[in-house]
This record gives structure tokens, sequence and C-alpha cells, in this order.
């Protein structure tokens, strides 16, 4: 593994949430997305974007500045999402949280300045695959594969 020198690493700093930024989220939006608890739909956010940025971009910044959500971000829907085989069997069922729309916007807003931030100073060693653009479980496995035959190549040459 690595070794990071952590002095090396300046602090991650304040995040500063745009009204620019958050409208963007909210076009961006895709119309299809379920719901949260709030029952508020993608469709009406991003129909509303123009007046309901800089509201959100207020709670955003609050909400980061003082470490507190919203109580209702903290509810979620649990939905069973079909796989495949016998219907009946609640092993063939994935579950997933429904969280509010407007949270997971939140979500994407710091998840982008900590990988920034990351990327920007080198904090994550390069074998790391997981949550980082452009990389997936696909490419973590080319690179194994990739690493395993160069092993049995070398071991061929010798």
């Amino acid at each position: 593994m690595p070794v990071i020198d952590s002095s090396a690493i300046p602090d991650i700093g304040d995040i500063k949430i745009s009204t620019t930024g958050v409208l963007k989220l909210l076009t961006d939006l895709k119309v299809h997305k379920a719901a949260g608890p709030d029952n508020v739909t993608a469709r009406v956010l991003k129909s509303c974007a123009n007046s309901i940025a800089p509201i959100f971009q207020k709670l955003f910044q609050k909400s980061v500045s003082s470490g507190c959500l919203p109580a209702a971000w903290l509810d979620a829907n649990i939905t069973p999402i079909y796989k495949k085989g016998e219907r009946s069997d609640p092993a063939n069922y994935c579950f997933v949280s429904l969280t509010s729309i407007p949270c997971k916007l939140l979500e994407h807003i710091i998840h982008h300045h900590i990988m920034d931030h990351s990327d920007k100073f080198n904090v994550l060693a390069d074998v790391q695959h997981g949550f980082r653009k452009g990389r997936s479980c696909e490419t973590q496995l080319s690179a194994l594969v990739d690493g395993i035959m160069k092993i049995l190549d070398n071991r061929s040459l010798a």
C-alpha cells in the first residue's frame, strides 16, 4: 500500500455552494426518477428550478455549515426491485432506499467536493476504483486480469 504523507495534503476546505450550481443540478434532473418519502417528484423540481434554486442554495449551505440535515431528509422508502427467478422468493429481490431528491442533490455536491480534492492532491491510490469517475468494477477486474497475465508471462520467460 502506498504511504501518504498527510502533511503534504492541505485541508479540504469549506464547501461553497452556488445558486448557479444548484440550478444546473435541478435542470439536469431526470424526470422519470422516483420520488422519496416527501413525494416531491423530479418533474416538479425541474419545472420550478429557476424559482427554487436560490432557496435550495441557502438550505444546502446551511446544512453543510451546521452539519445538520432537515429531519425529513433522514427518511427513506425501502422498495423491493425484482431481479430474476421465482417472484415469491424474497432472495430474488434487491432492496433500495428511496430518499428525497433534494437530499440526493446535496449528497452529490458533497461527493463532488471530496472527489475533486482527492483527485487534485492524489489522495487515493491508483488501484482504488470504487466511486471514482471513469473507473468501475469492470476496470478493476481488467487491471487484475492484466496483472495476473503479466505475472504468468514473466514466469514463462524465466
